[in-house]
């Protein structure tokens, strides 16, 4: 028996196609560097992420609590500024008159503490002066106080309305 040859119909063709390589030791490594550094570059940009987000959620919040705190404003009609005021102490009536300096306004006029009812026996005008610094502070925190006071009924009362 003879075998017959049979010419086989061949096309040939050149072109790129992707094929799997092993690697060799030196492209791993350079695979492996540019690794960190993506891994690197994907944290960096994580922590920024994070960052702006809070300066961006600290803005939200100063903003809301500036349209609150002038809603108030707006609603209630008065606000607690810090105005420099004159304790007047009356031994005869025992009567405290607190005054703007800025407009002579009474602001408030109470019956005196008894810590305000003592009478110094050498007074000192620094420790005077220092005694009314301090009563006008409180004075006036006592009055921003009551102020959140309202300011917290108010918004309870409209919390309850809706």
């Amino acid at each position: 028996m003879a075998k017959s040859k049979t010419k086989e119909d061949i096309r040939k063709s050149v072109g790129i196609h992707q094929v799997k390589c092993v690697l060799t030791e030196k492209e791993k490594a350079d695979a492996a560097l540019v690794l960190a550094g993506a891994y690197q570059a994907q944290e960096s940009l994580a922590i920024e992420k994070k960052s702006l987000l809070a300066e961006i959620k600290q803005k939200a919040d100063s903003l809301a609590e500036k349209i609150h705190k002038t809603s108030l404003m707006v609603q209630l009609g008065i606000e607690v500024r810090s105005i420099k005021c004159e304790l007047r102490l009356n031994y005869t009536t025992n009567q405290a008159t607190l005054i703007r300096l800025d407009n002579e306004q009474i602001v408030e006029e109470r019956e005196m503490t008894q810590e305000e009812k003592q009478r110094l026996l050498f007074t000192d005008d620094k420790k005077d002066k220092k005694k009314s610094k301090k009563t006008m502070e409180q004075e006036v925190e006592s009055e921003q106080l009551d102020f959140q006071k309202a300011r917290k009924e108010q918004q309870a009362k409209k919390n309850k309305e809706d």
